[in-house]
């Protein structure tokens, strides 16, 4: 995958209105991306200042203690944002805000970073996890925002031209 290649991507799986996994390395990294219908679900990262609990308490909704209480606490098979809610850390509504911005900053990160990826189709997030209410395009849109390198985002845009989608 070509560096900002991964709209293009993301594009095909919309179109086509997949249910899958997207598995996507850059370096060392890999993160996965669960769509239904296209649509961006949930993101999660292996980085471990990409995870969850390091994303909450960078922002301030954790301590560096409460994560890792929440951590020794949380039961096999429960994910990490619905044992916050049940030690009552986060709220639903908090917690959704959370990944969806956690997911704008990651989708942010490989915008241009070249790499590769895997699509596996048919797999599906955890049925009762927590899951984003905007569009993949959305999702895109909010990302480009988040990118620094403004030298990146003009190699993509002709000057001669308008942008459309």
């Amino acid at each position: 995958m070509a560096p900002g290649e991964l709209p293009v991507v993301l594009r095909a799986l919309v179109r086509h209105l997949v249910d899958g996994r997207l598995d996507v390395h850059t370096g060392d990294a890999t993160r996965t991306i669960w769509l239904e219908a296209g649509q961006i679900r949930a993101m999660v990262s292996d980085v471990e200042d990409e995870k969850l609990g390091r994303w909450l308490v960078a922002r301030g909704f954790l301590q560096p203690h409460q994560m890792a209480l929440a951590l020794l606490r949380q039961p096999d098979a429960v994910l990490y944002g619905k044992q916050l809610i049940t030690e009552g850390a986060l709220d639903v509504l908090q917690l959704q805000g959370e990944l969806e911005a956690r997911a704008v900053w990651l989708l942010a990160q490989m915008l241009f970073a070249e790499g590769s990826f895997v699509f596996r189709l048919g797999e599906k997030f955890g049925g009762d996890s927590l899951t984003f209410e905007k569009t993949t395009a959305s999702l895109l849109a909010a990302a480009v925002r988040e990118v620094q390198d403004a030298p990146a985002l003009e190699k993509l845009i002709d000057g001669s031209r308008y942008l459309c989608a």
